[in-house]
């Protein structure tokens, strides 16, 4: 084979746009919704979430932090559809970068920079290598090199993708980006980090495929057995939340590592995605009464402001799988393949999801029991605007619960 028509066999692979053998409703469906049901409920899901998303925005960031929100909801939407795989790399690249500035510009702390850099440090990595890995591929497509052929080029190919996404996802110990940046984010980048980025790295695992192996799901297992004790030691709200999302996002790499089916993948990714922004929007808005992120400052609120107490006592519910909300249909659906895989697996799910429903109480009983404050005034309890829009939310929670069971 010529070197021009290999050449041109690549770029047609890699551009991907064989769109005159599909029919133009479907082609208008596919570029919409994505071209099967895992990306269909991920584009509904970032619909949802951006609407909402866009009703509460915070307004310092006006116009320019609205303005990154959409670019990032644009580029997750492109990543989804996924018509090939360098828009999909060009995706992945650009809502890396809107989310550097979103994080370091319009971030809520003197921090924010070094958050935005450890963010910018760990994707650049993931990125460098999948360069690397896709050059080395073309490389060996075109050119026969001695001890690299097409097998080990495409091996090379996979292994970069799959370092890319794993950072992103993230795979533990490849995770203490992510507790910095929520914790130095704004409200929209946390929410965002939550519900949008973290979702990238496992739907592109879950398009990869063939990823089961001993090595991730040993890594999985580890991180899912230190999720709960690391969130349990935070003294800072929004990182122990981050924490408690990097046990949940480990049970997902733990199940796409088992080879199981993408369902149960896709029905953890969503129902994390639904519970953990809604835990974030609720430390905002305790943070905004009393300007401070710590534990140890935070007391007695159900004495003072029941309404806004035990709303965080239905979030944590609804973190923990409290029945019937989504996050109970998913766990019980990942506990049920988890019994299959062993006794080691299934021990180590069932101490942790023991050890979150620990720290969930923890978590309430730290901030809202005891004694409460001086170094505060407080002034009113919850109001209407926060009232409406965390119901809301919370309805969207236990209606996917529900639906699941009419399906």
């Amino acid at each position: 084979m010529h070197l021009d028509s290999i050449l041109h066999k690549n770029i047609l692979w890699a551009v991907g746009w064989e769109t005159s053998l599909v029919p133009k409703g479907e082609l208008l469906y596919i570029y919409i919704w994505g071209g099967d049901g895992t990306n269909g409920i991920l584009i509904l899901l970032l619909m949802l979430l951006w609407g909402l998303l866009l009703w509460q925005v915070p307004k310092a960031g006006g116009f320019w932090q609205q303005a990154l929100s959409c670019c990032i909801g644009f580029g997750s939407w492109g990543f989804f559809i996924m018509p090939s795989w360098v828009i999909l790399f060009m995706a992945f690249e650009l809502t890396s970068l809107i989310t550097f500035f979103l994080i370091g510009v319009f971030g809520s702390s003197n921090l924010r920079s070094i958050a935005s850099l450890y963010f910018l440090l760990y994707s650049t990595l993931g990125s460098l290598i999948l360069a690397a890995c896709w050059v080395v591929h073309l490389m060996s497509c075109m050119v026969p090199l001695e001890g690299l052929g097409v097998i080990a080029g495409t091996l090379l190919w996979y292994v970069g993708w799959a370092v890319a996404f794993l950072v992103k996802l993230p795979l533990y110990p490849l995770h203490s980006w992510l507790p910095r940046a929520h914790a130095e984010a704004s409200l929209t980048g946390s929410i965002l980090l939550a519900a949008i980025l973290l979702k990238l790295g496992g739907y592109g695992i879950c398009q990869l495929g063939a990823v089961e192996g001993p090595l991730l799901l040993s890594l999985s297992l580890w991180g899912i057995a230190l999720g709960p004790l690391l969130a349990m030691r935070q003294v800072n709200m929004k990182r122990l939340v981050a924490y408690s999302s990097v046990g949940h996002i480990m049970v997902v790499m733990g199940i796409v590592a088992s080879g199981y089916n993408n369902f149960i993948m896709t029905l953890l990714m969503v129902s994390h995605g639904l519970t953990s922004p809604l835990l974030f929007v609720m430390v905002v808005s305790i943070y905004k009464r009393t300007v401070t992120f710590s534990l140890s400052m935070w007391r007695g609120w159900i004495c003072i402001m029941p309404i806004i107490s035990y709303l965080p006592l239905a979030m944590c519910a609804v973190g923990w799988g409290f029945p019937p909300m989504l996050s109970f249909i998913a766990e019980l659906e990942a506990t049920v393949l988890v019994i299959e895989m062993g006794v080691l697996p299934m021990l180590v799910l069932l101490l942790s999801m023991g050890m979150g429903r620990l720290y969930s109480l923890f978590l309430f009983n730290r901030s809202m029991g005891g004694k409460p404050s001086m170094q505060f005034s407080y002034t009113r309890d919850t109001s209407k605007s926060e009232a409406i829009f965390i119901l809301t939310w919370f309805m969207l929670i236990v209606m996917g619960g529900w639906g699941y069971f009419l399906l």
